[in-house]
């Protein structure tokens, strides 16, 4: 996970506080497929990851338009 400036390397079990406002972002760079526990306060933001669901990976555009419905940023 990176947490603003900070590169953290979460095994299984463990448990990491992303604040809002603090850019950050997950990825599973193991070879067995991982599990994402996550706790979104306020909940409102819960409802993009229902809707991204259904956008394809790749179209950028879509995925931007519909982080900025939820008043979040996706930065490069």
């Amino acid at each position: 996970m990176t947490l603003g400036d900070q590169k953290i390397q979460a095994a299984a079990g463990a448990i990491v506080v992303a604040p809002r406002d603090i850019p950050h972002t997950f990825r599973n760079v193991g070879s067995q497929e991982g599990r994402l526990l996550l706790t979104v306060i306020p909940g409102r933001f819960a409802d993009y990851f229902i809707e991204v669901d259904g956008v394809a990976d790749k179209d950028r555009a879509a995925i931007r338009a519909l982080v900025a419905k939820y008043d979040v940023e996706i930065l490069d």
